[in-house]
């Protein structure tokens, strides 16, 4: 048998077999994710020559972190429907329609919920 300083070659190999093998176990279980939490909601036109208020489809609604002077932490576009939804985490924010008479809605979002809120366009 060969052997390598005193240490028998078949016993240097089947060390390094186990040891390769312990890199391929199973990882345990993931932490469970975060649920989602944001904002959601419908954007909406209110005019004079309409008859109450409208769905307003593909405007980009901004979501600011805190009030109107916070930073922008999502963009999002109103679909077809003139609904949005934005991915954001739990706090305050301040969103409005990116448009000429929108009006701002501030809106409290909790971990794990979406909070609901109509952004509205008031025409002049």
């Amino acid at each position: 048998m060969a052997r390598l300083a005193g240490i028998p070659v078949v016993f240097i190999v089947l060390v390094a077999v186990l040891a390769s093998a312990c890199g391929d176990a199973a990882p345990g279980p993931s932490p469970s994710p975060t649920p989602a939490s944001g904002v959601q909601g419908t954007s909406l036109f209110a005019g004079p020559f309409s008859d109450g208020v409208e769905l307003q489809p593909g405007l980009t609604v901004l979501v600011h972190d805190g009030d109107l002077s916070g930073p922008v932490v999502a963009t999002v576009r109103a679909d077809v429907q003139g609904h949005f939804s934005a991915d954001v985490s739990p706090g305050t924010y301040t969103l409005i329609q990116d448009s000429d008479g929108a009006i701002p809605t501030r809106a409290t979002v909790h971990a794990g919920r979406y909070t609901t809120v109509d952004l509205t366009i008031q025409a002049r």
